[in-house]
């Protein structure tokens, strides 16, 4: 609180010690608030020649914290669902009617959806609107075909939060079908809300109705024209708001190919109305198969025009797919281009639930750890730039008679207006790097597997390069990570050898974790022994890595691994490393890179996990992993949880 603290926030995860009294922080330590929540559900069910009657009631608790009595008395709520609904043929058609009525207290929590997504919308609900009041909704609708070329569908619902709020929604839908060939829909809507705000009643209104006309004009050929016009006027801040559009749709095509177009007219009323947009769009797809070549493509141009500009945008998609099942050879290329404005991207840190995230903060850095508390996301900036996006992928993967070749990369690229693209573009793995970007990314991956022997291939080579550009606050920030590897596998009875050696280059800007040059090796020699319940595996490995700043690490492990069938449907499976540790360092202070996250001079790694498979589709795995050092508190990380497939 203000005045309460001894500490200022400063930004980013920085906090200054101010004196007592002068800031707004404690440096207290966070500790987990106990939570429990309860559900109970019942249904019921009847069904007779008259129709069915159906009935869903839930009760939930909740208590967001147990160490504490305050506000206990609001944590239970319910739920129910009532319905009764009848069918019946008149003709060649079935009918049906539907009657609702649906209950829910503010305090019932669940996880599931119970609500429309567009319920709020459909109502004409005030802009966050939280209410304290139960919320009930009625509804009858009914679809009967006094002949078989008509059908009518007559709606009313209404949504009411006990005299707060109250909003009744009728509408009316009617499908002629006349012969085969044509098709005609139309729908009407009408509502009428009022919020009671202040002890004064605050009235909105809304107006809809939308057709469409299809034709088929050849045996796969059709054609549809459409309206839809939608009109919402409210006055619940004590000032008349409001939005109304017009939207026309005009569509041909058949299964492979088809191109539409669409315009649409939007007005605000904030005191007054007002031209608030207009939007012309025009799509194109088209799906072709020629032999063992599979192509699809779509594009979209588009062009709005609000208050303040007139842009225009443009989207196109690719596939391109080769399979030749006998010549055991698979290739797919895609492609995505827009032309598009774009937000800066930075790299920021969420944490999360323990254990459930990929990375660990460590002495003010953000390290690589499977059982961590933070996740690496995108961070949207306040810059902006008009950008030729570009998305390209491409895999080739071939099968000869003694080896398996793959190759893929992926590319996102957003070049700037001042930037060039070539013809040489549609080549799907080649970038140019020197072109002035907002973001690119750029990965590849390539393996060869030589030599087939028992269930593998003794020399098996992999290749991967990716490299990143970010701009941020008109400063270019760079990395690029390369690996290369080759390991060779035999087999003796009972045991597997494999030796390993492997090559990594880093290079990072100030801006990434692990910033800086890395380069290094790494040798390791594992011997495996299969049996039936048990196998056993035992090995070391050396890694030598240095930096820019003649900053080195001399890494030595020691490698052991146990793997146990349990019960017949589980196995246990245990990897301890023991390392010992040189280092050489500047004056600067040494990344994860540089020591493969393995921090002192002595420590272990260790893991143990579970697996066991209860019945069919359901799975229970349990991992531990521990993480000790000489120069640091020794960490022992758990998570459970319980996979069921349907």
């Amino acid at each position: 609180g203000s005045g309460s603290g001894e500490y200022r926030f400063v930004g980013g995860n920085n906090y200054r010690f101010v004196g007592a009294g002068n800031g707004d922080y404690l440096p207290v330590r966070k500790i987990p608030r106990p939570e429990r929540a309860d559900f109970y559900t019942s249904t019921v069910g009847f069904k007779t020649r008259h129709g069915r009657l159906t009935a869903d009631i839930r009760q939930t608790s909740l208590d967001r914290n147990l160490w504490s009595s305050l506000d206990d008395a609001d944590n239970e709520g319910v739920f129910y669902n009532a319905a009764y609904g009848h069918d019946w043929q008149w003709g060649e058609r079935t009918n049906r009617v539907v009657l609702q009525r649906r209950m829910r207290e503010p305090t019932f929590w669940t996880r599931e959806r119970l609500i429309e997504p567009d319920q709020n919308r459909m109502y004409l609900v005030p802009a966050g609107f939280r209410p304290a009041e139960n919320e009930l909704i009625h509804r009858a609708e009914m679809s009967f075909s006094p002949a078989n070329w008509i059908r009518l569908s007559p709606h009313w619902s209404r949504l009411e939060y006990q005299g707060r709020f109250q909003s009744s929604l009728g509408a009316f839908g009617l499908e002629i079908n006349p012969n085969n060939r044509l098709r005609l829909t139309t729908s009407l809507r009408s509502l009428e809300s009022d919020l009671d705000s202040a002890n004064a009643s605050r009235p909105g209104k809304a107006r809809a109705i939308r057709s469409d006309i299809q034709y088929s004009l050849f045996k796969d050929v059709k054609a549809l024209a459409g309206y839809e016009y939608d009109h919402r006027e409210y006055d619940y801040a004590g000032l008349p708001a409001g939005l109304r559009f017009d939207r026309y749709e005009f569509r041909v095509g058949s299964v492979t190919e088809s191109i539409r177009y669409e315009r649409y007219v939007e007005d605000s009323l904030e005191s007054a109305w007002f031209s608030s947009g207009e939007r012309d769009r025009i799509s194109a797809r088209s799906t072709r198969q020629i032999g063992n070549l599979n192509l699809n493509s779509e594009v979209t141009w588009q062009s709005l025009d609000d208050r303040t500009a007139r842009r225009t945008s443009f989207l196109g998609r690719a596939t391109v797919t080769y399979a030749d099942t006998p010549a055991k050879l698979q290739a797919q290329s895609s492609y995505v281009i827009s032309q598009e404005l774009r937000n800066e991207r930075g790299i920021t840190y969420f944490e999360v639930e323990a254990g459930r995230g990929n990375y660990s903060y460590e002495d003010g850095v953000y390290v690589p750890d499977p059982f961590g508390n933070f996740i690496q996301v995108e961070e949207l900036l306040s810059e902006q730039a008009e950008v030729r996006r570009g998305e390209k992928s491409f895999q080739v993967s071939k099968d000869v008679t003694l080896a398996i070749l793959r190759f893929s990369s992926s590319i996102k690229e957003e070049l700037l207006e001042n930037g060039k693209r070539t013809i040489w573009w549609v080549i799907p793995f080649l970038t140019d790097e020197s072109q002035p970007y907002l973001n690119l990314a750029r990965r590849y991956d390539s393996e060869i597997r030589l030599i087939p022997w028992r269930n593998f291939y003794a020399v098996n080579l992999a290749i991967s390069d990716e490299i990143e550009l970010r701009s941020v606050a008109g400063r270019g920030n760079q990395r690029r990570d390369s690996r290369g590897s080759v390991t060779f596998k035999q087999a003796a009875g009972t045991f597997l050898l494999e030796q390993s050696a492997e090559y990594f280059s880093s290079n990072r800007d100030q801006y990434y974790v692990g910033a800086g040059n890395v380069d290094g090796l790494r040798i390791s020699g594992i011997v495996r022994r299969v049996m039936p319940v048990i196998e056993l595996s035992g090995g070391g490995a050396v890694r030598r890595a240095e930096s820019e700043n003649q900053e080195r690490s001399r890494l030595y492990s020691l490698l052991a691994g146990v793997r146990i069938k349990a019960l017949g449907r589980g196995e246990v499976r245990s990897d301890i490393e023991l390392y010992a540790q040189e280092l050489e360092l500047g004056s600067s202070e040494y990344g994860y890179l540089l020591t493969d996250n393995h921090n002192g001079k002595r420590g272990a790694i260790w893991t143990v996990g579970l697996r066991y498979g209860v019945r069919q589709g359901i799975q229970v795995n349990l991992n531990f992993q521990g993480r000790h050092s000489d120069e640091r508190t020794g960490r022992v990380a758990g998570r459970g949880e319980v996979v069921a497939s349907f």
